[in-house]
């Protein structure tokens, strides 16, 4: 009787602990998920490598689109993270320089899920052909529709294509003021800036009803822009449409306001020109002239509104007025969402699998809502409007 009685504990004691076993292997982590979840998240941390120019002759754009990457991870955390899980961005620097973007992409190509940036054209050029052939989902300064097609689905644009906007901005500025005959200054080697002056050569005439009488190259880093401007002058202009970055726009404007263009609304400037900086570099001279923009820097909407807030007081008080904030904002944003919609895991042995998912929902992905109003994207595009603009008592305003 009394052996009896020990087998039966004994049975007993095994049976607890059997199902103690069972109890222990069906949790995987802080998400509670089964093991057995062909779903299951298998990170403990969704880890997204951020390219920028942090430092050289764009930094002034580059530290705000990392801020913005690291900003939107903050927001997406305090709320409980993807999928129960937290976002960790990993800044990389590329310095402007094709070479180191080129480098940093390759170091990452291997196990990366999802990557952002880099956020200047010639950059991502460079990094282009690689994330390609690993079949990385990225979205960066892809912002013409040639290199969307050539490598879909896995480049996307963070802002609307640049050609456009110059195309529509300079049409605007044109009928606006009756201009007919104008010079475009541009820099060749920059690929966004060369579709917009075949854009103009194709299409300037039709849409704006104005001729292209004259183009000036000015490369970036150009430290004297006096020969760029007289030779601008010598194209007997009613206008010009300068689509060139901030340092070398600012001192363009110096240059062509010191001989003798003096109506600042015969100067317009692209996106890439359009912010603090050029009004630091020629204060009194950017008075009256106009400016596009791929953001309203006073958009009433709660989410920019905050952001605004958190931007000022990491910049000195500053507003953001440069398209990666909310462009890279809105990617991290658009990356929970598809995460969630597609149950994407983070497993390893299905990362091929996963970034083809990931690739073809960004490539043509749903209506979203970022922090100016809703966005998508087709065939990779960013779409988004157009915001002109015009310098009023040293700043700019919105014309809309």
């Amino acid at each position: 009787m009394k052996t009896k009685k020990i087998l039966a504990l004994v049975l007993a004691l095994c049976l607890v602990l059997a199902l103690a076993a069972c109890g222990q292997s069906g949790n995987s982590g802080s998400n509670n998920q089964s093991s057995g979840d062909a779903n299951a998240v298998a990170v403990d941390k969704w880890v997204i490598p951020v390219l920028s120019a942090r430092t050289g002759p764009i930094s002034y754009v580059g530290e705000p689109a990392i801020w913005a990457a690291q900003y939107a991870a903050e927001q997406i955390n305090a709320e409980g993270g993807i999928r129960g899980v937290p976002v960790e961005i990993v800044p990389y620097d590329t310095e402007f320089d094709a070479q180191v973007g080129a480098q940093i992409a390759s170091q990452l190509v291997d196990d990366t899920l999802f990557m952002v940036g880099c956020m200047a054209a010639p950059v991502s050029l460079a990094i282009s052909q690689i994330v390609y052939d690993a079949k990385l989902p990225n979205v960066g300064s892809y912002s013409y529709q040639e290199i969307r097609d050539e490598f879909a689905p896995y480049l996307c644009g963070y802002m609307s294509d640049s050609e456009a906007g110059d195309l529509s901005a300079a049409s605007q500025w044109c009928k606006e003021n009756g201009f007919q005959k104008i010079v475009l200054f541009y820099t060749p080697s920059d690929t966004s800036q060369a579709a917009t002056y075949a854009t103009f050569q194709s299409s300037l005439a039709s849409e704006a009803g104005a001729e292209m009488v004259g183009t000036v190259e000015v490369e970036t880093g150009t430290l004297d822009c006096g020969p760029a401007a007289v030779q601008a002058l010598g194209y007997d202009a009613d206008a010009y449409f300068i689509c060139l970055r901030a340092d070398e726009a600012g001192k363009v404007i110096n240059e062509l306001r010191a001989r003798g263009v003096d109506d600042g609304a015969k100067i317009c400037v692209t996106f890439s020109g359009v912010g603090q900086t050029l009004l630091d570099i020629t204060g009194d001279n950017a008075e009256g002239i106009y400016g596009w923009n791929k953001l309203d820097p006073a958009y009433p909407g709660e989410t920019w509104q905050k952001l605004v807030e958190a931007y000022k007081k990491d910049f000195n008080g500053e507003t953001p007025t440069v398209p990666p904030v909310p462009g890279y904002y809105n990617t991290i944003i658009a990356f929970k969402q598809c995460v969630e919609e597609l149950n994407i895991t983070g497993d390893k042995a299905k990362l091929a699998e996963e970034r083809d998912a990931i690739a073809n929902w960004f490539f043509n992905s749903k209506q979203l809502e970022g922090c100016q109003g809703t966005f998508q994207w087709v065939r990779g595009a960013m779409m988004t409007d157009a915001i002109m603009l015009r310098v009023q008592n040293g700043e700019f305003v919105s014309q809309a």
